[in-house]
């Protein structure tokens, strides 16, 4: 896919992506479900979870090499951290 990006980009053009910040244990337990649900069906998915080896681009190192695999000669990264409260279930 990001070999197809960097193709249909105009020279100089830019690209902007958004991973999700690494997780901890208990936020990786608590997405197992998702997980194990995604593996029945799609068998050849190694799941959602960042601490899931099968991951590619789960920090923004893995991301930066991966564009720059793609093609990319210059690759920048910058981080912003968001939180997002939910007050209900519902809400989120």
């Amino acid at each position: 896919m990001l070999k197809k990006f960097y193709r249909l980009l105009r020279p100089g053009g830019r690209v902007a992506l958004s991973i999700w910040g690494e997780e901890t244990r208990s936020e990786a337990a608590r997405w197992r479900w998702y997980d194990d649900l995604v593996k029945r069906f799609v068998p050849s998915s190694s799941g959602s979870s960042p601490l899931n080896p099968g991951r590619e681009m789960d920090t923004p190192e893995q991301l930066a090499a991966r564009l720059t695999r793609a093609g990319w000669a210059s690759v920048s990264m910058q981080s912003e951290t968001k939180a997002f409260a939910y007050t209900t279930p519902e809400d989120w």
